[in-house]
């Protein structure tokens, strides 16, 4: 194998790892903007309370006056099971 070949195979072999490390990076950060919560408010008004931390995502919550960006949950049964409603805004 000549010289040349080598040094390509190896250059390509280089890229395909960048790219394989690349898209594991991007796949183990989860959702952008995630974050964790203890206590939200969804978007009918109500404010819940969490007894732990749980996963959430950032959305816009309209409201009297306009919209506000906030973090509700992810999962609809995280927030079942460790959260409950403290009240209306």
């Amino acid at each position: 194998m000549k010289l040349a070949n080598k040094i390509t195979l190896i250059w390509a072999f280089i890229a395909i790892l960048a790219i394989g490390v690349a898209v594991l990076v991007v796949t183990a950060r989860g959702p952008a903007n995630a974050g964790t919560i203890t206590s939200y408010q969804d978007t009918d008004g109500w404010i819940y309370d969490c007894s732990q931390p749980i996963k959430a995502k950032s959305v816009t919550i309209p409201h009297i006056g306009g919209e506000s960006q906030g973090l509700i949950p992810i999962s609809q049964a995280d927030s079942d099971a460790y959260c409950h409603k403290i009240g209306i805004e």
